[in-house]
């Protein structure tokens, strides 16, 4: 039963940080993204 018990709350804990890391990565893809468009557009 502990055993089970911990194992569910990693992972929640684990998707819980996969959430947060998943908004960084596109949060950061975006400002990436702005930034090539910009570029392009400059050029």
């Amino acid at each position: 039963m502990n055993l089970s018990y911990s194992s569910v709350g990693t992972t929640t804990k684990l998707r819980f940080v996969y959430k947060m890391m998943w908004e960084l990565l596109q949060i950061t893809t975006l400002r990436t993204n702005s930034k090539i468009v910009g570029t392009t557009t400059f050029y």
